[in-house]
């Protein structure tokens, strides 16, 4: 059960990170959905699983994507790796 919530709100932060990306709408937003990537992947670090890191990771590129403008490349793979852990989490 709360990996199908967790996996909800992934699906969830790829989507509104792209809105970002496209539109530049919802930066109170990113910075909440940000530091929740962050904090997720810290306390699962605990595990030593490589997808908490990439969590962690994510949350950085997406927090830093607000200030300044990355390649596009760099957020796609943060939409990318964010949408398929939000499949991934929902079909298991």
């Amino acid at each position: 059960m709360i990996l199908k919530i967790l996996g909800s709100i992934d699906l969830l932060s790829a989507t509104i990170f792209c809105l970002f990306i496209t539109f530049n709408i919802f930066q109170p937003l990113i910075l909440i959905i940000s530091l929740y990537l962050i904090v997720k992947g810290a306390f699962f670090l605990i595990s030593k699983d490589i997808a908490s890191a990439l969590d962690v990771g994510s949350g950085i590129i997406m927090i830093t994507s607000t200030a300044y403008a990355l390649p596009f490349l760099i957020q796609l793979f943060v939409i990318l790796y964010l949408l398929q852990k939000g499949i991934f989490s929902l079909i298991s």
